[in-house]
This record gives structure tokens, C-alpha cells and sequence, in this order.
């Protein structure tokens, strides 16, 4: 099976955009990282053409998403991270 006879993946171009943005990667960085020009990754995200599997594996990666959300019919729910306050003390700290 070559690309022209390989089926398009229902990819769902939100959850793509929405992925890229949650990670604070611009269009230029994730464009680059796969080596794509800037107008392919924008189509990606429009629903205009979709990535190829390994394309898709890379992004999820960069992203630090997993692939599998890629397919899903809306943006997932995702918490927000709450940090741990730090309670350590710097040498340089009055006592």
C-alpha cells in the first residue's frame, strides 16, 4: 500500500490545534520538528489533509499527548497541573 492507495485517519483537526496549543508550541517549532512546511501542518489542523501514522506519532510526542486523542470526536478535559508548594529553605534564608 503506497500513499496515494493508503486510507486517510480520521484525525480530529481540533484535537490537533488543541494539542499544539496545550504544549505551547508555535506552528514554526512543530512544522520544523517534522521537517513539514508551515502551510502542511496548518491544513493538518483545518481538516484539510491529515498526517501520515509516523507524522502523527511525532507530533503526539512533541506535544507530549498521547496519539490516541488525535481521534477523538472532541477536545479532551485536561486538568490544569496544580504544583506542590516548596517548603525548603535556601542557606542564604533568615531563620
Amino acid at each position: 500500500m503506497n500513499a496515494e492507495t493508503a486510507p486517510n485517519l480520521p484525525y480530529n483537526p481540533d484535537v490537533l490545534r488543541w494539542a499544539r496549543e496545550w504544549r505551547g508550541r508555535t506552528i514554526e517549532e512543530a512544522a520544523q520538528k517534522l521537517s513539514v512546511n508551515e502551510d502542511k501542518l496548518l491544513a493538518w489542523e483545518g481538516g484539510a489533509a491529515v498526517p501520515t501514522v509516523r507524522q502523527g506519532r511525532m507530533l503526539a510526542g512533541f506535544y507530549e499527548r498521547s496519539f490516541l486523542e488525535f481521534f477523538l470526536s472532541k477536545i479532551p478535559n485536561v486538568a490544569a497541573t496544580r504544583l506542590a508548594p516548596d517548603f525548603r529553605l535556601h542557606k542564604t534564608a533568615p531563620d
